[in-house]
């Protein structure tokens, strides 16, 4: 939403699927192996739920870009990324999302 400027429910629309599912794929790999059980079906349900239920509202990260302060990213993708790179597994989605929002 940061990075489209818009409400969170347009998350919903089949241009922003794809990305959506990779993201949850590399953040599933990082979990599972660092001992997290999650299943892809279930998180994505749960996102998909999120997102009908704030379809309305601005993610804080967009509202933080609009404002220019500090977002929350090194602490979401930042840390999957991190933490897949102690573990050797690569994130290409999440880098990209994490570089373009902090270019933002």
């Amino acid at each position: 939403t940061a990075l489209h400027n818009v409400k969170n429910g347009a998350l919903a629309q089949k241009g922003y699927a794809e990305n959506i599912e990779c993201i949850i794929k590399e953040t599933l790999l990082v979990a599972n192996k660092v001992g997290i059980s999650l299943e892809f079906q279930t998180m994505l349900n749960t996102v998909n739920q999120v997102i009908a239920n704030t379809a309305e509202n601005y993610s804080s990260m967009n509202q933080d870009v609009k404002s220019h302060k500090q977002t929350e990213i090194d602490f979401i993708s930042g840390y999957v990324i991190k933490e897949g790179l102690k573990l050797n597994i690569s994130t290409p989605v999440c880098q990209s999302l994490y570089d373009q929002i902090k270019a933002l």
